[in-house]
């Protein structure tokens, strides 16, 4: 996986969360996110395929904000990806569905409010 493409994917996911200002809120669980996720993707009509791919990235990246006691923002999503990218060897192709994931969840965000 190049560099280029690990800096236009930051670049881009940047504006996207900065603008939101998302905290991860401790009165919404992390099913709870994971079922409006899933709830919205069905609305969208994404196939069963991708729905489960990407609600077992979102929950893998909402855990590691968890585990790591971290917000949900550029820079935390920048150290994920790093992560991926250095420690498990993830392929492009992989790295793509993380960044789909957590980009659908954080546009639904701005459509549907989860509060």
């Amino acid at each position: 996986c190049g560099g280029g493409f690990f800096n236009i994917i930051i670049n881009l996911l940047r504006d996207l969360f900065d603008a939101l200002c998302i905290t991860y809120y401790k009165e919404q669980s992390m099913d709870q996110y994971l079922d409006d996720f899933s709830q919205k993707m069905a609305i969208k009509n994404f196939s069963m395929s991708t729905q489960k791919s990407y609600k077992g990235e979102l929950k893998r990246f909402l855990s590691f904000c968890e585990q790591q006691n971290k917000p949900i923002n550029s820079k935390v999503f920048q150290e994920y990806l790093f992560g991926l990218i250095k420690i498990k060897k993830l392929s492009e192709a992989s790295l793509k569905q993380s960044i789909g994931a957590v980009k659908f969840f954080l546009s639904s965000l701005l459509t549907y409010p989860m509060h």
